[in-house]
């Protein structure tokens, strides 16, 4: 996802990457046929703050998180093949029609 105005200085979204975990308490977007259309839908959705991407599946299994509580020690596991992806910051329009910069606080779970 880009943001609408060069002008603006935002970017694509930014991703912190988790190797072998997920979290409880996603629900799965079946439509997305790559890890790229995963992020790509949870960059377009106002309420998503990350996905879990279950690389042992073909085509890859996609399923977003609405909640920063999914980052939260107790909902984290280690699930080997399944690589999770934290939203850091992604742009988005404001009812001004301008592009601002969404900041997301990641916490560092230890895993289970």
């Amino acid at each position: 996802m880009r943001c609408m105005s060069a002008a603006s200085g935002c970017y694509n979204p930014e991703w912190e990457v988790f190797e072998n975990q997920n979290s409880v308490g996603a629900s799965q977007y079946a439509a997305a046929q790559s890890v790229q259309e995963c992020l790509d839908h949870c960059g377009s959705q106002s309420n998503c703050v990350g996905v879990d991407v279950d690389l042992t599946k073909q085509p890859p299994t996609c399923w977003p998180h609405l909640s920063a509580d999914a980052w939260l020690t107790r909902n984290v596991y280690s699930q080997r093949g399944t690589n999770q992806y934290r939203l850091k910051h992604k742009c988005v329009n404001d009812t001004t029609g301008l592009d601002l910069l969404q900041i997301y606080s990641v916490i560092t779970p230890k895993l289970r």
